[in-house]
């Protein structure tokens, strides 16, 4: 029988989202068996939370997160066995820092079909999505020529998983910060195209940017905006109603602003984009919007594991308690996302999936996170060992 205790000033992950202080967790050949709370702790615990292991809803794994210009310019013409070694890295990085579970967003070789993951690492692969071919996306999307290829192109999809990507929009743009993204295809084709997804069971995630962008994606009824910068209060309003998942993915353009090696202008743009989606956090929160954590990992200055934390953090910024924000990194991805309904919860009778960090709830936000310990079905996690 192999039984570890392990003490915390705080513990998340129940259901309830509430904060269980001054526990003890119990887990037994890979389970949790009991949780205690409000005992009497040994004197050197101080300042340990204890939460689930974490779900990324939005990373791309074939790249890297490096700031490295040259570097992120020629991993775009990695030989497909060179992709797959970079994403067996990324997957350890990830577990490294507690993430167990991502939804990649895509990459245009689908090279992760043919990965051997660990098998406590869960994934979601979206495969490629699709664009139009002159527009943006090409790196992460299959090119359509003309916008009516795009229902017949999903028609045939056979490599996503549950969740099927379509490029909407462009990026953000960092020289002109008040033209909003065009949009790709027509709302009449988007309609079409995620009816005949949702036929063969497939959710639609759309990359939208800007209000007209985000309008049609929403009255196509897709099921979740990826980024969504600049959409507007109107459209949180009713994705609100229809329940549409967000995922704001802010980190990405917060390190912008701090690793970008372009102009100062570009800088400052970056920054009002990020000070308009934190803004958009919190109108999001009050209609009822249900958002995930997703980090855009691969993205310019956004590595993989690391990022998450960092866009929790983010979170918290904007006024949402510790336990929520986990949350959206947790119990609520594992719920809407489907398929990880074992993940995000640390009860009696639960995996003992769990992340220790050396801080408390009230000094999160202010602190650079790398957990002390991350636990995988009751074994301590060690990159070297996997």
């Amino acid at each position: 029988m192999n039984t570890h205790s392990f003490q915390a000033n705080q513990i998340l992950g129940d259901p309830s989202l509430k904060i269980r202080r001054d526990g003890i967790i119990t887990i037994e050949n890979g389970y949790i068996v009991e949780i205690l709370e409000n005992v009497q702790l040994n004197q050197n615990i101080k300042n340990f939370i204890i939460c689930p292991c974490l779900i990324d809803a939005h990373t791309h794994l074939f790249l890297s997160g490096t700031t490295d210009m040259s570097f992120r310019k020629c991993q775009q013409e990695l030989t497909k066995s060179e992709i797959q070694k970079q994403i067996k890295t990324h997957i350890q990085a990830a577990m490294s820092y507690g993430v167990l579970s991502v939804r990649d967003m895509g990459d245009i070789n689908n090279s992760l079909a043919e990965v051997s993951c660990p098998e406590s690492f869960r994934l979601l692969n979206t495969g490629p999505g699709y664009c139009l071919e002159d527009q943006y996306g090409q790196l992460i999307a299959i090119p359509l020529a003309h916008m009516e290829d795009l229902p017949f192109a999903i028609s045939k999809n056979t490599f996503s998983s549950r969740w099927i990507k379509i490029v909407q929009s462009g990026i953000n743009s960092l020289t002109d910060f008040e033209t909003p993204c065009a949009y790709q295809f027509s709302e009449s084709i988007l309609t079409d195209a995620v009816k005949i997804a949702h036929q063969r069971g497939l959710r639609v995630a759309t990359h939208a940017n800007g209000e007209k962008a985000v309008a049609i994606s929403i009255k196509s009824n897709c099921d979740s905006i990826e980024h969504g910068y600049k959409m507007g209060r109107e459209n949180l309003k009713r994705m609100a109603e229809g329940q549409i998942l967000w995922i704001p993915t802010i980190v990405a353009m917060k390190n912008l602003v701090q690793f970008w090696p372009g102009t100062l202008q570009e800088r400052d743009n970056a920054k009002r984009y990020v000070d308009d989606q934190m803004e958009q956090i919190f109108w999001a929160r009050e209609y009822g919007v249900p958002i995930l954590a997703g980090s855009d990992a691969g993205s310019f200055a956004v590595n993989h594991g690391k990022g998450l934390w960092e866009e929790i953090q983010i979170f918290v910024e904007t006024g949402m308690s510790f336990e929520e924000a986990i949350s959206c990194a947790s119990s609520k991805s594992a719920l809407l996302l489907g398929g990880w309904e074992e993940f995000g919860l640390l009860t009696p009778g639960k995996q003992a999936n769990f992340v220790i960090l050396e801080s408390s709830v009230e000094d999160f936000p202010k602190k650079q996170i790398q957990p002390k310990e991350v636990w995988i079905n009751g074994k301590q996690f060690n990159p070297l060992s996997n």
